[in-house]
């Protein structure tokens, strides 16, 4: 995707001191989009009438370019402390293919409403801790070439509804329990050896989680 950008924009770009904020715009559903700024105070831009763009924890690679200046890929990293990127991850199925248009302005021009550099991304992928997700950011086209089955794998929980697709086994358009499946009156817990887990339905061999990761993490590739 070309760079284009506008005379003012060039100019403060040139200057040699100026104060650069890097704005994101997530798509996360038909009507939902979460604004935020790498800044440390909300960002309200265009200063009139604009959207107000929430200060959070991100950081970015610098935006690498072929040799045609084009965009291929780069890597963001968001905090996730307070969960509010892990929830939005796991109840929209990772983000994935999702648009994030990354926005360069400066201090000095959030009055002007073109002073600015868009780049647009589509996430391909993303590894979630407890801490922090980092997101790989690619273009709409790797993401057409490359098809990828959408799976979250997490250490310590079962994301299979109980008694449906992965927990119990599918023939003819019916589920039904996998031989020796016990305590079937009893919801899952969603553990391997939990209360009422896996091992207490004698179910531990369709257990979606992946215990053996070294660390507490959410993978969704």
């Amino acid at each position: 995707m070309p760079q284009i950008t506008d005379t003012n924009f060039v100019v403060e770009k040139n200057q040699q001191e100026n104060v650069p904020i890097m704005l994101y715009e997530v798509t996360i559903d038909d009507t939902h989009e979460l604004d935020i700024a790498e800044w440390d105070v909300n960002v309200v831009y265009p200063t009139s009438g604009g959207k107000t763009y929430l200060p959070f924890p991100i950081t970015h690679e610098s935006i690498p370019m072929n040799i045609s200046g084009e965009i291929d890929a780069c890597k963001v990293t968001v905090g996730n402390a307070n969960q509010i990127i892990g929830g939005y991850l796991l109840a929209n199925d990772g983000l994935r293919g999702n648009k994030v248009v990354m926005k360069l302005v400066f201090a000095d021009l959030l009055a002007d409403a073109d002073a600015h550099l868009d780049n647009e991304f589509y996430i391909d992928g993303v590894i979630i801790s407890e801490t922090q997700a980092v997101f790989t950011l690619t273009s709409k086209l790797d993401l057409m070439q490359v098809q990828i089955p959408l799976r979250s794998f997490i250490r310590d929980f079962c994301p299979w509804p109980y008694k449906q697709d992965g927990c119990w086994l599918l023939s003819g358009g019916v589920y039904s329990a996998p031989s020796g499946f016990a305590n079937t009156a009893i919801q899952c817990d969603k553990t391997l050896k939990g209360a009422r887990g896996c091992a207490f339905h004698n179910n531990m061999l369709r257990f979606g989680g992946w215990p053996t990761m070294p660390a507490r993490r959410i993978y969704v590739i």
